[in-house]
């Protein structure tokens, strides 16, 4: 209604305050049992600044390292490839929003529930559990980096083709988020979030040295591809901090990484079969 009445980007702004201001007045009166009212209660502060500090930082480090390819390539870039890499992102990033939405609706309070069951038999209940989505991320995944020139050649006209070899890279490098995002979260239940943000810390490092770098020494392609690696140094962190915790999967990794692998070799074999070459011309 906002942006009907006044057509400027405010009513998006003003939109979301009432909307999220409705929520926090409407949820204080969904229990009449409850009295809700200001308080303060020193064990639950200290729990928080405790245990709330190793979130907070981590929140903040995955913000600049998810948000550091924009703002590097947004300089480096010419504006019209800058948009064309943006689109590319977004569906690159399909897999990546599946996975939050299972990982803190399904997976964590799943962790959560049994977190206080031995290593091994935690491990094993995370397996049993992790190994029913892995096969079908893995050939999401697939169809994006296999098939992904072919989508954005249905739905963009000529300019906006090089968005498909950009998509073909930046899906497949979303394999490393899909190992660690369906299992870093058994070291928050677990209390252990430091490993998360000292994992999103080295990819934050990685991104403001790396990327320019790449684009210094490969240009475009360099710079597309160093963000398309951007998840190894927090898989590596999440890695070793689940194998001091006697939670590794490293098993299972290699095991579904190899399902990927014959998945993507497949694909591409059809390609060649029907005479469409490999994926943006670049796998």
């Amino acid at each position: 209604a906002l942006a009907f009445i006044y057509k400027n980007i405010w009513s998006l702004v003003i939109g979301t305050m009432i909307g999220t201001l409705i929520m926090t007045v409407w949820s204080h009166f969904l229990d009449e049992k409850i009295n809700n009212k200001f308080a303060f209660e020193k064990d639950a502060l200290n729990e928080l600044i405790s245990f709330g500090k190793w979130i907070f930082f981590s929140t903040a480090m995955m913000f600049l390292a998810t948000q550091a390819d924009r703002f590097l390539l947004g300089k480096i870039f010419p504006l019209s490839l800058f948009g064309v890499y943006s689109i590319a992102i977004i569906f690159a990033e399909l897999p990546k929003e599946i996975i939050n939405q299972l990982s803190s609706k399904v997976i964590f309070p799943l962790i959560s529930h049994f977190s206080d069951l031995p290593r091994n038999e935690l491990r094993k209940k995370i397996l049993q559990k992790r190994i029913l989505v892995l096969p079908l991320l893995a050939l999401l995944v697939a169809l994006m980096a296999s098939f992904g020139d072919t989508l954005i050649d249905f739905l963009y006209d000529e300019r906006y083709q090089e968005a498909g070899w950009m998509l073909s890279l930046l899906a497949l490098g979303m394999w490393p988020l899909v190992l660690y995002a369906t299992i870093d979260r058994s070291l928050y239940a677990i209390g252990k979030p430091s490993y998360s943000a000292f994992g999103n810390s080295l990819k934050f490092i990685y991104m403001i040295s790396c990327v320019p770098l790449s684009y210094k020494y490969a240009g475009f392609f360099g710079a597309v591809f160093a963000v398309a690696m951007n998840d190894l140094p927090v898989y590596l962190t999440i890695s070793i901090g689940l194998s001091k915790e006697r939670l590794s999967c490293f098993k299972q990794d290699i095991l579904a990484t190899m399902l990927l692998m014959a998945l993507v070799a497949m694909f591409i074999t059809i390609r060649l079969a029907f005479d469409m070459g490999t994926p943006g011309n670049v796998l």
